[in-house]
């Protein structure tokens, strides 16, 4: 379905109604669905054919795919990397680079001849790349953001190779699109932020001539480019964004995220087996979910969404007939096997890996700026604050593990007695009402404690959605399952 729209009608228009005009002329915008397939869904040769099959199914609503690079390939490009500074032998670096290459020859190897010599001499090319580009940061010795950055990018470039192939093996036409001729972003290297006024103006260009010949554009997920030139990568996930980004810019009328798990659900299934899939919600429960553990979407990926009223749909790529689940401005279903909680209460997620910082001081005692004082300390060593309580002579606050370090430590000794203590989990309940139903909050802390189980901070007021409380990650499990039980079953 394509559009086309005067000049003179430009400014009534937004993205999503079926046409852009750009620099005088009118581009036709062909209502796409964006697909992005995440690294499991491209894993292996079985799984690459399984995702030529679902877009095949999906040509006619004229399909923008997204690729993520092979799975586990990003984590060991940067384990390479890692290498380099710690002067590591040259043949663990060499080990990792030739499994990488391997696991993408044995891809390629079941291409047709033609389409196999095709790929075959991109390919090449960035395994060429990847090995000058390590022997270059071996002779320097150094690894900056800006140098990971590049590292990570091999994954999807190579990937995105692949993918074309297959489509083309099957006969389907399709144009690799190397992201970074798209993606423009500031120099923030390990998440950069996307310039999307510049970013669109590319995507018209590029991507609207490859929808117009019925060819399926497969973009590289998870990188662009800042104005010097240098890659740069939207941070670890990045490839949900970079759906999200495509969207925005095409007027797309879908998001699909392809992974390896049914869709939203009630719990963790690992940890509540009778957790159940969740058909339809709101952009902002998924946005709750996404941030406080449900690592099934990047968090950036929902506010591009949201701002233009994009559908974000998760599914399956192994069960492609499965419903999924739908993202939407405001939905209040029932789960998938007719389970639902009579009490405003959509799912339960957790955040492990949490560490308590409380801080003590008799200054917080009448004058004001102390909090000021304290976040500033917090700003200053970038370690963001994921939950915070108060009292009159101290705050606790919870942070991620890994941001915990000396320097932060020594800093907040200096305006008060500091006391760290890991080992916790976060446990969210997220779900529309649930701030004003005293019922939610009564049932969790009667199932807390039945099970015997102790909160260490309790969050409610910052959103309506959600409710947060800190456990001893030795109780989590027990929490997590009681408090399903008490809300689904």
């Amino acid at each position: 379905m394509c559009s086309e729209i005067s000049i003179m009608n430009y400014r009534n228009l937004s993205p999503g109604k079926g046409f852009f005009v750009f620099r005088k002329f009118i581009i036709p915008i062909y209502m796409s669905i964006i697909m992005k397939f995440g690294g499991t869904s491209v894993a292996n040769v079985d799984a690459i054919n399984q995702v030529v099959g679902i877009i095949k199914k999906n040509l006619s609503r004229n399909p923008v795919v997204i690729t993520s690079a092979l799975a586990n390939v990003t984590n060991l490009l940067l384990q390479a990397a890692e290498f380099i500074p710690r002067r590591e032998p040259k043949t663990h670096i060499r080990n990792i680079l030739n499994d990488i290459e391997i696991r993408h020859r044995n891809v390629l190897e079941n291409f047709d001849p033609s389409i196999q010599k095709r790929i075959e001499t991109n390919l090449t090319f960035e395994f060429s790349e990847l090995h000058r580009t390590v022997e270059l940061l071996i002779r320097n010795s150094e690894i900056t953001k800006k140098e990971l950055d590049l590292m990570a990018s091999f994954g999807e470039r190579m990937a995105s190779w692949l993918l074309m192939g297959a489509l083309l093996n099957k006969g389907i036409s399709a144009q690799r699109i190397d992201s970074r001729e798209l993606v423009c972003t500031d120099s923030t290297f390990g998440g950069a932020e996307v310039d999307f006024k510049k970013t669109k103006q590319k995507f018209l260009r590029i991507i609207t001539p490859i929808l117009k010949k019925k060819t399926v554009p497969v973009i590289t997920g998870f990188i662009g480019r800042d104005f010097l030139g240098n890659t740069t990568t939207l941070g670890r996930g990045g490839s949900d964004y970079s759906a999200a980004i495509a969207a925005v810019c095409l007027g797309g009328k879908e998001i699909q995220i392809w992974k390896d798990i049914a869709g939203f659900m009630t719990a963790d299934p690992r940890v509540v087996p009778a957790a159940c899939v969740i058909p339809r919600m709101s952009f902002s429960e998924a946005a709750e979910l996404s941030y406080f553990g449900a690592k099934l979407l990047h968090p950036r990926t929902i506010h591009p969404a949201i701002k233009n009223n994009i559908p974000v749909r998760i599914l399956n790529t192994f069960k492609p007939n499965d419903q999924g689940t739908w993202i939407m401005e405001d939905s209040r279903e029932t789960m998938s096997n007719g389970k639902s909680s009579t009490l405003p209460v959509r799912a339960i997620s957790y955040k492990k890996a949490i560490t308590v910082i409380n801080v003590t001081s008799l200054r917080m005692l009448g004058p004001y700026g102390f909090l000021e004082e304290l976040f500033r300390i917090f700003s200053i060593h970038r370690v963001p604050v994921d939950v915070i309580a108060t009292s009159e002579v101290s705050v606790s606050m919870t942070i991620d593990d890994a941001m915990l370090h000396r320097g932060l430590i020594s800093t907040l000794k200096k305006i008060g007695n500091v006391e760290v203590r890991r080992g916790h989990v976060i446990i969210s309940l997220v779900g529309h009402g649930l701030k004003n139903d005293p019922r939610v909050e009564a049932n969790i802390f009667d199932v807390l404690s039945l099970a015997r189980i102790p909160t260490e901070m309790v969050s409610k007021g910052a959103s309506s959605i959600n409710l947060t409380f800190i456990v001893q990650e030795k109780y989590f499990k027990r929490a997590v399952r009681a408090l399903h039980e008490r809300f689904f079953l």
